[in-house]
């Protein structure tokens, strides 16, 4: 047909090849795609980011670790691609982050704590940047297939690493109080089972590998190495997030009255477990077992409920005798100590730090927060209720166990602050990512150059 000028060429992100073959536009006129090997740069290095998370030790100053470089170069790359090619962007959370960081700012130069507090609000703009990069790289089932497919591949190395260094003891991350629980290359169990359990949740939803047998025994690799790391905030995490997701397909394909049956049935199941659990001394038991594993798992429930409890008394306390502006963030251990706590430790919960360490203001942010995440979630269940063959649903046939790893978000910051951990924001940007574009036509971005034709 002849040159094609140029000021009728752009990037269209959100058509496909079946798309484009059909012809969209007006007349005979189709759209055609150059595939250009630079456009899938910034996604690969994003997804290079993913594959490096669990290299978190050793840790450097203000808990700068190894895998922050590699992330902060993959914000700049998105950043520059952004620039270079006039993207359109989206900012998924930013109010709610930027409440947050305002509240952690203003109790940081208040409190007891200055330096610490401001690193700390630093931190929480690092990960929020790398969540935006995410969620903005994200916007094509071509960049999601690649970064799906990344995440889920080095999931499963890490997972095996994990479990043969346990059993090699060899370079198994182990307590000092000389328990078996495994950390690996996390430095710390319960955050490594917080990046095994949404991983494993991100594998079913993207079903990788595609084979079957060859998934089932990657789940249970990985479901061995989240055993073994002795987290029950993993473990409760993980079970909740695929209670939630058989609950939401139910919904989906056989109504509500399905689906309230089972969450009907689960409770009863529940109950009575736990129930058999206090009668017949179930967790006395496996606190003595022979058992290294479960006795450092579940052995640990009475003894972690007991301290969760001091805890909480101890923090209460606090709240009611410090400022509104609250004592600054990492410094609630500090404070404790200083009023001579019986158990002075962090508080151990995403909504009581947020209201403890930076006030009325930082606690209205955290709710918000959550308020953008469940819209967001909403989002993906529009995907769930898509064609098959269309757009994000034909590199995440199974979307909902997205929201059951939203799920173990939930858990986990219920039993510990998990905020800062840059798993957390790594889902929450891919979170979005499937709500924002999934749909769209976006005239510039990664997937290629579409040229009127």
């Amino acid at each position: 047909m002849g040159r094609i000028p140029a000021d009728i060429r752009y990037v269209d992100l959100g058509m496909d090849s079946a798309e484009a073959s059909a012809g969209i536009g007006t007349g005979s006129s189709t759209w055609r795609r150059s595939r250009r090997p630079e456009a899938m740069f910034a996604p690969a290095i994003v997804a290079g980011g993913i594959a490096l998370l669990p290299i978190l030790i050793p840790p450097g100053p203000g808990n700068v670790a190894p895998v922050d470089m590699v992330l902060l170069g993959a914000i700049g790359v998105v950043a520059l691609w952004a620039g270079t090619t006039g993207a359109r962007l989206r900012f998924p959370y930013v109010v709610h982050v930027t409440l947050f960081a305002i509240a952690g700012l203003g109790a940081s130069l208040l409190g007891p704590l200055p330096i610490a507090g401001l690193v700390a609000v630093a931190q929480d703009v690092f990960l929020f940047l790398w969540c935006l990069a995410v969620a903005n790289v994200l916007r094509t089932p071509r960049a999601m297939r690649l970064v799906l497919g990344v995440w889920s591949v080095s999931a499963t190395v890490w997972a095996t690493a994990l479990v043969l260094s346990v059993l090699t003891a060899a370079t198994a991350g182990i307590d000092q109080s000389s328990s078996s629980r495994a950390s690996f290359s996390f430095g710390e169990q319960n955050g490594a089972a917080l990046y095994l359990a949404i991983s494993l949740m991100v594998i079913l939803a993207a079903r990788i590998p595609v084979n079957r047998a060859a998934r089932f025994l990657t789940v249970t690799i990985i479901a061995t190495a989240i055993v073994l790391t002795g987290s029950l905030a993993g473990l409760a995490g993980l079970l909740a997030g695929v209670v939630v997701t058989i609950l939401f397909s139910l919904l989906s394909r056989r109504g509500l009255a399905a689906a309230l049956l089972v969450l009907f049935m689960f409770l009863v199941l529940a109950a009575t477990i736990a129930g058999l659990a206090e009668t017949r001394g179930w967790i006395e038991r496996a606190h003595e077992s022979p058992n290294q594993v479960i006795r450092d798992s579940i052995g640990r429930l009475q003894q972690s409920s007991s301290e969760r409890a001091t805890l909480a008394s101890e923090i209460t306390g606090l709240y009611r005798t410090d400022t509104l502006f609250g004592v600054g963030p990492t410094a609630t251990e500090y404070t404790l100590r200083s009023n001579q706590s019986p158990y002075p430790k962090e508080a151990h919960n995403d909504f009581v730090a947020a209201l403890i360490e930076r006030g009325l203001l930082g606690e209205l942010a955290i709710i918000a927060l959550v308020g953008a995440i469940i819209v967001y979630v909403a989002g993906v269940w529009r995907v769930e209720r898509s064609a098959p063959d269309v757009g994000f649903r034909t590199v995440l046939p199974a979307p909902l166990f997205l929201v059951g790893a939203t799920i173990v978000i939930a858990v986990g910051s219920l039993t510990h602050e998990v905020l800062h951990d840059r798993t957390i924001w790594t889902l929450l940007g891919l979170v979005a990512a499937v709500a924002l574009w999934a749909g769209t036509r976006d005239p510039k971005g990664t997937e290629g150059t579409w040229a009127y034709s």
